[in-house]
């Protein structure tokens, strides 16, 4: 009940908010999405949903050009509609079916063209796995899982842009950032074929 009660607060929240306080909002979606707990990424997607259909004028699994959507959602929040896209779509590897099934709803609902949105927002998606690859535990795997989809998705179409990232951190000082490229490259490789 409270963790109900809980998320209907942040549902009227985003709702009353979305449109004027996306500054606010947006650094606290993010966060929750990659917290430890399931339950508060799960809710922090299903938040984010909200938002996103808040901005877009739309409910959820209305269908909608990919042109539009990118138009209205960069109208509202600028620049960082990039990072909400990548942050989303990362979240669909999560390794927790119930956080996994809702990110891949709300993808599909604003989304029509996967390829052609990954490509448009590669940059920002990797350096959210090259970051992700670098750390431990269960962020890292969702981060592999990522780049192994992104690869199987787009293949050769995106290899030219991703073996930089993988190699930058390949000469890192940071033994972490090396370990992560090293594991990000072994699934490349993997997911390639």
């Amino acid at each position: 009940a409270v963790r109900e009660a809980s998320l209907k607060a942040g549902q009227a929240i985003v709702s009353a908010y979305a449109l004027h306080a996306t500054d606010l909002l947006i650094p606290s979606l993010k966060q929750g999405i990659f917290d430890a707990n399931w339950r508060i990424r799960q809710s922090s997607v299903i938040l984010l949903g909200e938002f996103l259909s808040k901005v877009l004028g739309k409910n959820i699994g209305e269908e909608d050009t990919v042109q539009q959507t990118d138009v209205n959602i960069s109208e509202f929040i600028g620049g960082q509609s990039n990072d909400i896209l990548a942050v989303l779509y990362l979240v669909r590897n999560d390794l927790n079916a119930a956080v996994q099934n809702r990110a891949s709803v709300t993808w599909k609902s604003i989304v029509t063209n996967t390829p052609k949105t990954v490509k448009s927002i590669l940059p920002e998606l990797m350096n959210l796995i090259m970051e992700a690859l670098a750390t431990s535990g269960d962020k890292r795997e969702v981060a592999r899982y990522t780049l192994a989809d992104v690869v199987v998705k787009l293949s050769s179409r995106v290899l030219p842009d991703i073996l930089p990232y993988l190699s930058n951190a390949l000469k890192s000082s940071n033994p972490c950032d090396r370990e992560g490229a090293a594991l990000g490259l072994c699934n490349l490789m993997s997911a390639v074929g």
